[in-house]
């Protein structure tokens, strides 16, 4: 049983094994846990120790610092408060200097809580790295899309298991970076209704995020202004690749992965191998893993065995003209998920990608690939995951009086060990079944000493009793349980807050309820405690203590 003091310090930091916990997959366990299984699918293990090896590599590679900080200082001109990053920038165009790097979609206002246990994450490592290493520069960067077309993916949010949906906008199917924000204050104000006109988020969010809804020129820049607000003050460079320099600087690249097809046969047989372990394929390669974009398509580019058309047949070219597009027109080639890395780890001075599990998996699938194009393959480092548990909800824990680490489990094995520990002697008939055995045994023996023919009956007769025990034995567990039923619904309850939908809180749930309640010191927390090469899943228990005071609150 827990021991209620465990939730009586202001938050209060635990730490659990990965493998207690049941949401995660087999292949994600085994990258965290079982690193050496994958040692021909990564470069290095992720320890501290190994960035040197790390630097050194990637000193050799040719980067074009000065246009990459070029197309940083630009994204930055129109937000506030960036001494910080304008600062890192310039640390940027030094040999010296490498990124520490994760990347997402525009999520809509961040989305699940794991966009921000990304970012966190990648500070944390930046820091740790300098302390190591004090003659170099670490810069977190994170790195966020807007090349897709997938609007469905980020057009949500979920605050307290309630969903927001962005729908009032008008995308037309191209690039969701580049849609307008028309829509977006609806969601806005969404939020304020849940939380509350008054409450310190919503008062925030119209004095902060209104304004940059309509100085922003697409929803890519209102995404990145966002999270600059959010991690700013902490020196992170939030980047968009989308633009036409950077893309300029893969030219090489795009040409060789179109005309020459590369990479569908290489991850082919990687993921091959990989399904030797029990992997199945992450991404689609195909023979072009490129698309052809407009203002308002994305268009996957196709080879027929002559020529090159889009999926959509409105372009079509030969291989000559096709080579002319991509010289002049760089922008319009938009990476798919395969080559996307490619392109990434060929224009920043990158030592490590932390991803979560699905991302690190499909980079496994990158090695050979990144041997092909000559670009160093960047260490892969599991994020944090981690939990936010309110101060509120641990009311409900207290009350339920089950040790933490026992809500890992599925719903009805938790049921089944609470009814066991609570009422193990209540229900179980587990000593009169042995008593029964010991008396009809010798009952048995008595009857073959009679006449060996009655001993078949006699063992069948003992069948009957011990159903006739279970039987009872069920009948006392199903009136236990419905004596029980409204401790167990608040059992269920609290798993259902603590794993919504039955997965990992850091999926579904949006950090702005959380900072309603504790600040936007909760993200400096954040950044503080999750280190991305400690193997450990974080629980914060937040406190009373914790909580806003009320003249923060107004």
């Amino acid at each position: 049983m827990q021991n209620k003091s465990h939730y009586s310090t202001p938050m209060d930091i635990k730490k659990y094994n990965y493998n207690q916990l049941t949401q995660l997959s087999l292949k994600d366990k085994m990258y965290i846990l079982e690193t050496e299984r994958l040692k021909d699918y990564y470069s290095v293990k992720p320890e501290l120790a190994n960035f040197k090896s790390l630097i050194e590599l990637k000193s050799k590679q040719s980067i074009n610092r000065n246009v990459l900080a070029e197309v940083l200082k630009e994204q930055y001109e129109s937000y506030s408060n960036t001494s910080n990053q304008l600062d890192l920038i310039d640390q940027l165009k030094s040999e010296n200097t490498f990124t520490i790097t994760t990347a997402h979609q525009p999520s809509l206002l961040t989305g699940p809580l794991y966009y921000i246990f990304k970012i966190a994450s990648v500070i944390n490592l930046s820091k740790q790295l300098k302390h190591n290493y004090p003659s170099y520069n670490f810069i977190p960067c994170f790195i966020t899309g807007g090349e897709d077309h997938d609007f469905e993916e980020i057009n949500h949010l979920s605050l307290f298991g309630k969903d927001i949906v962005w729908e009032d906008n008008d995308w037309d199917g191209g690039s969701v970076g580049q849609a307008s924000t028309n829509g977006i204050d609806q969601v806005v104000s969404s939020i304020s209704q849940i939380l509350g006109q008054d409450s310190y988020i919503g008062k925030w969010l119209e004095s902060k995020i209104l304004p940059l809804l309509k100085t922003a020129k697409n929803y890519s820049e209102f995404a990145r202004a966002l999270t600059h607000e959010l991690f700013g003050q902490e020196g992170i460079l939030i980047l968009s690749m989308d633009d036409e320099r950077l893309k300029h600087l893969f030219i090489q690249h795009i040409k060789e992965e179109i005309f020459n097809q590369p990479s569908e046969e290489l991850i082919l047989n990687t993921q091959k191998e990989l399904a030797k372990l029990g992997w199945k394929p992450q991404a689609h390669a195909r023979n072009i893993n490129f698309f052809y974009r407009t203002q308002k398509s994305r268009s996957r580019i196709i080879f027929d065995g002559l020529n090159f058309t889009t999926n959509d047949n409105k372009n079509n070219w030969t291989k000559d003209e096709l080579e002319t597009e991509i010289e002049n027109n760089p922008g319009s080639f938009s990476p798919n998920v395969v080559m996307r890395p490619i392109y990434q780890e060929s224009i920043l001075p990158n030592l490590a990608y932390i991803g979560g599990g699905g991302e690190i998996a499909y980079w496994l699938e990158r090695k050979v690939q990144f041997e092909y194009f000559k670009i160093p393959f960047p260490m892969l480092i599991r994020r944090n995951s981690a939990m936010i548990v309110s101060h509120s909800l641990q009311k409900l824990l207290m009350k339920n009086d089950i040790e933490f680490k026992n809500y890992f489990q599925q719903t009805d094995d938790l049921i089944k060990y609470y009814m066991s520990s609570k009422n193990q002697d209540s229900y179980s008939l587990e000593a009169q079944e042995m008593e029964l055995q010991k008396i009809m045994g010798a009952a048995i023996e008595k009857a073959k000493n009679v006449d060996p023919t009655l001993e078949k009956f006699a063992q069948a007769e003992v069948a009957k009793m011990k159903k006739g025990i279970e039987a009872i034995e069920k009948k006392i567990h199903k009136a236990i349980k419905k004596k029980e039923e409204i401790e167990l619904n608040r059992i269920a309850k609290v798993q259902n807050k603590l794993f919504p939908s039955k997965g990992l809180q850091e999926r579904k749930e949006n950090i702005f309820q959380y900072i309603n309640d504790y600040g936007f010191g909760l993200i400096t927390k954040l950044v503080k405690e999750l280190n991305p090469l400690e193997k450990k899943f974080i629980v914060f228990f937040m406190q009373p203590l914790d909580l806003l005071n009320q003249e923060q609150k107004k």
